[in-house]
């Protein structure tokens, strides 16, 4: 019997999508998104690992010691409160051992550590990594920020798979973009067969359910009114909120501003970058001349990529300062009322505003301002705080009005409402109207759910408890 070995050429054309990042480039987008405490650790992991990495202590600038001359002991205060002045100089002694918000960051770590675990295409890991990054404080992953990845021209279907990578990794809920969607995830994963119950997180049939509305959403679910109250009884059992499972709460909570605002010598408001929190990286001259001089191959190579991510670092701390003074002198100009003291309310600007005004990607914003927190003359803030949507627009200059505005008024209103008769959200959404910020009804009810005010029937039998 022959055996024939028959050779053939063709040519099979394929089309895959791809998204590459060089190491240079991933520490880079990493390292943006360090707060200071994240960063000094990242140094220091970097020093003990890299004998070309010259590790020194922060020197403390005239700027500084004018910024934390305005700001004495505000760093030993929990977040949200004002503090008094000190006698004592910032520079004659030791700061308090700092305390960071574990649960913010530990979120997105938990989440990087199951991708890297994870058998899928490096594609979609590269972009599931980098919506790890994005993730909030809560766990939450807003559709708007998904479209600032799609204007990196990442494909939207590749964006699309990376959030259901995303929202299958633990804790359940992971990656939703807002409530209804992160009772929905729960329901999914521990109760799958459960049809009522993940039909109930619709908006609409959601929010009557929290009214206790267990007929009409019966009737429109075409079910008896028990299988609708069944299935919110199961709703409550789920976790209220991802960030619950990451609280520590044997040890109080510090935060340390990464930016402070400060009032310049002429009066007017100014950014610094603190670095006093985090070392300073400079390049071991023992190491660098024992490069130029040795003749050993592996030592050379050795050293080589060593010296490449010593001067990586730098390059990536020094973009990641620049990059947040940039923005936030930005900031200042647009929001100049409330940093000088002379309004309490934001003007609408958004972070694609800022990203448009200092020419950048949306995201790179996001990402700088993510998890960072601002000290200024109104007390200590998260970065996003002084983001504000527009709520109008109008030819008139003056005329805009933000999200922030809303609410500040609504909460005025609220405090100054009739104790017998207190304002639905229809009311206080006249109200508000009256005063030029066009919202909807279901506007005012998620902003008054976002400041944990209660409904005007809650609020009217508190004020009958209150007035007995």
């Amino acid at each position: 019997m022959n055996e024939q070995l028959y050779l053939t050429n063709s040519f099979d054309l394929k089309q895959e999508q791809g998204l590459k990042l060089n190491p240079q480039q991933v520490q880079s987008l990493s390292v943006l998104c360090m707060n200071n405490t994240e960063l000094a650790d990242y140094i220091d992991t970097l020093y003990k690992e890299n004998p070309c990495i010259e590790k020194t202590e922060p020197e403390i600038t005239p700027e500084m010691m004018q910024v934390l001359s305005q700001y004495k002991n505000a760093e030993k205060e929990p977040y949200g409160r004002r503090t008094s002045q000190g006698d004592d100089s910032p520079g004659q002694q030791e700061p308090a051992r700092r305390y960071v918000d574990d649960y913010i960051e530990s979120i997105s770590y938990t989440a990087k550590s199951q991708l890297e675990v994870l058998k899928i295409d490096q594609a979609l890991k590269a972009v599931c990594i980098y919506l790890a990054d994005m993730l909030e404080d809560n766990g939450r992953l807003p559709r708007t920020y998904l479209d600032l990845v799609k204007e990196l021209g990442v494909p939207a279907d590749l964006v699309d798979q990376a959030v259901k990578v995303i929202q299958s990794l633990e804790p359940a809920g992971i990656g939703a973009a807002d409530t209804a969607e992160y009772i929905r995830l729960q329901l999914e994963r521990y109760y799958p067969g459960d049809s009522v119950a993940i039909r109930l997180t619709e908006p609409e049939l959601l929010e009557q359910v929290s009214k206790g509305q267990y007929r009409a959403a019966a009737e429109k679910l075409h079910v008896d009114v028990q299988k609708v109250k069944d299935a919110a009884e199961r709703i409550r059992s789920l976790d209220p909120d991802i960030s619950a499972a990451y609280a520590n709460e044997e040890e109080a909570v510090y935060i340390r501003p990464d930016v402070y605002v400060y009032t310049d010598g002429h009066g007017r408001p100014a950014v610094a970058v603190n670095e006093y929190d985090v070392p300073k990286v400079s390049v071991n001259e023992k190491y660098l001349e024992l490069y130029k001089t040795t003749e050993d191959r592996e030592v050379k190579e050795y050293l080589r990529d060593k010296l490449k991510e010593t001067y990586s670092l730098i390059s990536s701390v020094g973009r990641r300062r620049s990059t947040l003074e940039t923005c936030f002198d930005c900031l200042i100009k647009r929001q100049y009322a409330f940093f000088s003291g002379k309004n309490d309310i934001l003007e609408p600007v958004t972070m694609r505003d800022v990203a448009g005004e200092i020419g950048v990607n949306a995201s790179t914003v996001t990402r700088a301002l993510k998890n960072k927190y601002v000290q200024c003359r109104n007390g200590l803030f998260p970065a996003k705080y002084f983001f504000s949507k527009k709520l109008s627009i109008s030819e008139e200059p003056g005329a805009e009005r933000s999200s922030h505005g809303a609410k500040t008024e609504m909460v005025k209103i609220i405090e100054t409402e009739d104790r017998k008769h207190p304002l639905s959200d229809a009311g206080l959404c006249r109200r508000l109207k009256e005063m030029g910020y066009e919202v909807e009804r279901r506007t005012v009810t998620k902003y008054r759910n976002e400041l944990s005010l209660p409904d005007y029937r809650m609020r009217k039998l508190q004020y009958q408890k209150r007035d007995r």
